[in-house]
């Protein structure tokens, strides 16, 4: 072996242990990019499309690391509101009538 493949070799397996070449270096994201994805975020259902798209098709990690945390705050977020619902489901019934009957006194067509 010559000089030149055993010093080539060397750097090849020195550059492997300190792991460089893994994760090739993306651009980064712009902050107009940023507000489009924060825009996006506050419009409900098309959020849901736009995290879902995210995932698939993002090729920066720190967004499509946000599409999965928003994801699952959403999905938890609708849990406990279901919970909410079926735990106190007569109490929403009687605020309910409680309001609709207020609002028979002022007579406000409903």
């Amino acid at each position: 072996m010559s000089e030149v493949q055993h010093v080539r070799r060397r750097e090849v397996s020195a550059g492997e242990r300190e792991g460089a070449g893994q994760y090739p270096r993306k651009r980064e994201v712009s902050v107009l990019n940023w507000m489009g994805t924060l825009i996006l975020s506050a419009i409900p259902v098309v959020n849901l499309i736009f995290f879902i798209v995210s995932i698939c098709k993002s090729r920066q990690p720190s967004k499509r690391n946000y599409a999965i945390a928003m994801i699952i705050l959403i999905v938890l977020a609708l849990l406990l509101a279901f919970a909410g619902v079926a735990f106190f489901a007569d109490e929403l019934v009687a605020w309910l009538q409680a309001v609709r009957s207020s609002l028979d006194g002022l007579n406000v067509p409903i």
